[in-house]
Order: structure tokens, then C-alpha cells, then sequence
């Protein structure tokens, strides 16, 4: 697989596909099942090192699942200690341990994207690439979701800028708002209001770009509901699949409106989020923002897919 390409296979077949171990695995424990789906099908000798991120202010819903994934690698495994209300916190643990790999040959990164908050995966991203090195790699699997809950969250906490994406907002410019929209309509609605953006940007993942018909069906009643509440909102498509397409659009998007400060909140699929991150390090004057929400539909969340997705992120890393 080149750099920035993507593949999409049946879950059982990727730990066959995957070359070049071992890996160093990058995962997060959840409350969802599907924190499980791709890293127990590993063979562990493939795996140099395990870091099991868990967020531990959930640690009464996600605590189970993280005994599961230490017992599948053993001493490979290392407990990574993030927290929903404190990026700060995960970052520092995280650079921690990235540092203790910061000498000897290049690595080989494998990160399951799946069950990250989006703003712990982009905080993740921005501390690969600024202790990455010369032949570093990183494959990010990500495995969709078959449903979801007719709720995933409900509420929000602080709205923060992400860490690593501070943007470069000029006093005197208005703010224009780019929002990849999801199902958690609330959330959006609510960050929209927080900001109140001169112009607000509404991506939509397009039908051949999501995850199924069946969830692109049911993203549209949502991005239509939001739609129907603002005033002064720019529509555009992007892609659930693949972070390329996804840089591309939220590129061309801001340059409509270039005289404008930009702030992008990354609300669908992982993959999508990855794409936010790349757009940033391509423009650093980009912001990227996340609203934290106050509760989260544990019990109901997800339910996993048979499939995933798996891409060549290479290009996060600085040249």
C-alpha cells in the first residue's frame, strides 16, 4: 500500500494482510465493543509493543475492556492513561511513552483509530508527527460501525481548541466555522452556537465516500435537520472513507473562504478526522476545535461491522 491510500477488506483478513511487523500498536480501550474488534485478531508476535490508551475517568464502563486487550498482549502491553476532561493530561502520558521509542531504528506504527474521542486521536496524530523520524510508518485501522444508537451523546461540556491545533486566528477577521457533520446533532447544533460563526461550512459525507447506504441515508436526515436551524451555510461533501479526499475538500472549502478565520470541528468517522489532521498540518493557520460531550450512550452505543478500513498514514509524519 502506497502512502495515502486506503483499503477496505473483511476484518478477519487484515492481520493477514498487514506486512512489515512488528508494529508498534496504538489502540484505545472503550465502552463500545468495538475497541476489541480488530485488536484481539492479531497475532501478538506481530506486535513489539502494545500501548492501550483508556480514559480513566470512564474507567467504570471501559475497565473491562481494558483488562481484555493487556491479557491478549502481555508484557508487550503498556496502560496509557488519557481523560475526557483533561486532553492535557493524555497528552503528556502519551508523549512519555512515545519518547521511550525515540531512539534506535525507524518504527512502525499500527493505530486502531475505532474508539479514540476524535480530539484523543488528533491529539495522538500531532505527537507522532513531532517525534517522528526519517522511515517512520503508520497504518491506521479503523472498523465502521454496523449501527448506531438513535443516540450517542447527549450534552456538552468545554469547547476547546485541540491541542497541536491552535490555528493562527487574526483579531480582525470573522470566523468561518467548518463542521464534518455526524449523527450527534445536539453536539453540533450546540458548538455551532458557541462559536457563532459568520459563516458556518456543513460537510456531508457523500453516498459513494460513507460507510454504508444505510448510514449515509440516515446522516442526511441529521445534516438536514441541522441545516434547516442556521443561517448563512455553505454545503460540501467529503469523504468517510478516505482522509485524502477528506484534506482535499476541507482545503478547498476554506479557500472559498480565505479571508476568513478557520476553525474545523471533525463529528464523523475517524478516517474523516484524520483528514482534518492532515488539512491542519498542511495549513497551520487552520483551528481545530472539539466540543467534549457531557454523556455518552454507554450501554448502546455501537454495534460492530464485519469490515474494516485500513490507510496508509505516512504522510502525517514531517518529510
Amino acid at each position: 500500500m502506497s502512502s495515502g491510500t486506503y483499503k477496505r477488506m473483511p476484518l478477519a483478513e487484515a492481520p493477514g494482510w498487514l506486512a512489515s511487523p512488528p508494529y508498534i500498536l496504538i489502540c484505545s480501550s472503550s465502552f463500545e465493543q468495538r475497541c476489541l474488534s480488530f485488536p484481539v485478531i492479531l497475532d501478538p508476535s506481530a506486535i513489539s509493543k502494545a500501548l492501550v490508551c483508556q480514559n480513566e475517568d470512564l474507567l467504570e464502563v471501559v475497565g473491562a475492556n481494558t483488562e481484555r486487550l493487556l491479557a491478549t498482549f502481555g508484557e508487550r502491553a503498556t496502560l496509557v492513561q488519557l481523560r475526557t476532561d483533561n486532553p492535557l493530561c493524555g497528552a503528556d502520558n502519551i508523549q512519555r511513552v512515545l519518547e521511550q521509542f525515540s531512539s534506535g531504528t525507524c518504527r512502525n506504527f499500527l493505530i486502531d483509530a475505532t474508539t479514540f474521542t476524535h480530539e484523543g486521536l488528533l491529539i495522538l496524530l500531532s505527537l507522532l508527527r513531532r517525534n517522528g523520524k526519517v522511515g517512520d510508518t503508520a497504518l491506521i485501522v479503523y472498523n465502521p460501525a454496523k449501527r448506531y444508537a438513535d443516540w450517542l451523546s447527549k450534552g456538552i461540556g468545554e469547547i476547546r481548541s485541540v491541542l497541536g491545533y491552535p490555528g493562527n486566528p487574526r483579531p480582525s477577521r470573522k470566523c468561518h466555522l467548518i463542521v464534518l457533520t455526524g449523527y450527534e446533532v445536539e453536539r453540533a447544533g450546540m458548538l455551532i452556537d458557541a462559536y457563532e460563526p459568520a459563516v458556518v461550512s456543513l460537510g456531508l459525507g457523500g453516498k459513494k465516500e460513507s460507510v454504508s447506504e444505510e448510514l449515509y441515508e440516515r446522516n442526511i436526515q441529521f445534516h438536514g435537520r441541522l441545516r434547516e436551524k442556521l443561517k448563512n451555510v455553505d454545503e460540501f461533501a467529503f469523504s468517510c472513507v478516505d482522509a485524502n479526499v477528506t484534506k482535499r475538500a476541507i482545503e478547498e472549502q476554506i479557500l472559498k473562504f480565505k479571508d476568513y478565520n478557520a476553525v474545523l470541528a471533525p463529528m464523523n468517522t475517524k478516517i474523516s478526522s484524520v483528514g482534518a489532521a492532515m488539512a491542519s498540518f498542511a495549513d497551520e493557520s487552520l483551528q481545530l476545535c472539539y466540543a467534549q460531550a457531557q454523556h455518552y450512550n454507554h450501554a448502546q452505543y455501537s454495534v460492530p461491522s464485519d469490515d474494516c478500513i485500513i490507510f496508509d498514514a505516512k504522510g502525517i509524519f514531517r518529510e
